[in-house]
């Protein structure tokens, strides 16, 4: 949880740090319920195999949508 409170400060201006945390950390706590949930199910239907398939594609997904936010971030790092 250390990332998501972190990760705000870096992002946004002084001013917006606080609600910049806040939701982030709503956002964290409201996906560890949601993919709990999903990957039980998953694992209990389809086994562990396809549970490890689904996220790992998940996560590729993931990296190549987050990818240009990087870069962004890297480009502007200096303000």
């Amino acid at each position: 949880m250390v990332c998501t409170g972190l990760a705000p400060l870096t992002m946004v201006p002084r001013r917006a740090v606080a609600s910049a945390v806040g939701l982030t950390g709503a956002m964290s706590y409201f996906g560890a319920v949601i993919t709990s949930t999903l990957r039980g199910w998953l694992t209990d239907k389809m086994g562990w195999e396809v549970t490890f398939i689904f996220w790992t594609g998940c996560a590729v997904v993931a990296l190549i949508i987050l990818l240009p936010l990087i870069k962004n971030q890297q480009l502007h790092s200096e303000i």
